[in-house]
């Protein structure tokens, strides 16, 4: 039998541990300087980007703002594959810093459509998001708002107030979840279902 091995030094482990972390981190960098440059490449072309009215609306958009306001707004086709969705503004402003960090957890990302970066459409922000839909004859659609809270820590307290009460008054206190929307498109090309936002308020979690 060879002789037993001493156990490393703990300056070796030291060293090993910190050359792990280092490696964790650079490869974090570079995944955010590819981001980076993704956006930079988007935001060169926003300056000449089409205003809404030349783009096409996304014609599954089944809940959300129509047109463009401080909450979001209409979500439109950008090119064949990939739409743009105007991004909320002030305490609500969250949804761009979640597409754009994405790249650090590749467990989360994997669920998620793809972040193709920022364009400034018309004055207004938009997340360019890869488009789900894209091919398909007949998609079938849900908005599921997630969560027990959609109460945001820095809205305005009528705003909050507002909340609270949808959220304890729907099913998103008692189920963690509320039907925001859904369509159903007919295959045969009949017509199609849409359920709005006041079929999902009246949904009880016993139902």
């Amino acid at each position: 039998r060879p002789p037993p091995q001493a156990p490393p030094a703990p300056q070796t482990m030291q060293l090993a541990v910190l050359a792990a972390g280092l490696a964790l981190i650079a490869a974090a960098s570079w995944k955010l300087r590819r981001r980076k440059q993704s956006r930079s490449e988007v935001e060169e072309g926003a300056a000449h980007a089409p205003g809404c009215k030349s783009l096409e609306p996304f014609s599954y958009q089944i809940a959300g703002h129509i047109g463009l306001s401080q909450h979001g707004g209409t979500i439109l086709v950008t090119e064949p594959g990939k739409i743009a969705k105007p991004v909320a503004q002030g305490a609500s402003a969250n949804e761009e810093p979640f597409y754009s960090s994405l790249c650090l957890t590749p467990a989360l990302e994997r669920f998620c459509p793809a972040y193709h970066g920022y364009r400034i459409i018309s004055g207004h922000r938009f997340v360019v998001l890869q488009d789900l839909t894209h091919g398909l004859r007949a998609p079938c659609m849900v908005d599921i708002k997630l969560g027990t809270s959609t109460v945001a820590a820095k809205a305005p307290w009528s705003k909050r107030i507002t909340h609270l009460a949808k959220d304890r008054e729907t099913t998103t206190r008692s189920l963690g979840l509320r039907l925001i929307g859904a369509m159903h498109c007919a295959p045969s090309g009949g017509p199609s279902l849409r359920l709005g936002k006041a079929w999902g308020k009246a949904v009880r979690p016993m139902q």
